[in-house]
């Protein structure tokens, strides 16, 4: 069995993923296995203003996402993606991640 390695390209700009990228070419050339991931970055949705600054959510409940400018509740959200419901079937699963901005904190 060979050794490996994994390179991950996620969350870089291009050119310097390719610059890093080829700098794994010796390696290669030791015979080494490489592979390199690169994830490419969907539309960033952002959620509106809600119910007394946040609301409860719970894992499997099922939620309206509204590209409406609405105070969102825990049965509706409102999305800046106004082509969510054009680009996902009615149905679809969608899994969040959260990112937490320096200038807001979260209770």
């Amino acid at each position: 069995m060979s050794s490996g390695l994994k390179f991950l390209a996620s969350f870089r700009r291009a050119s310097k993923a390719a610059c890093r990228a080829c700098s794994l070419r010796p390696l290669i050339s030791l015979g080494v296995s490489v592979g390199i991931l690169g994830d490419l970055r969907g539309p960033r949705i952002r959620v509106g203003e809600m119910q007394n600054g946040v609301i409860p959510l719970k894992s499997g409940n099922k939620i309206i996402l509204s590209p409406e400018p609405i105070v969102g509740s825990p049965e509706r959200i409102a999305v800046s993606f106004r082509g969510l419901a054009n680009d996902v079937a009615h149905g679809t699963v969608i899994c969040w991640t959260m990112a937490i901005s320096n200038s807001r904190s979260l209770r």
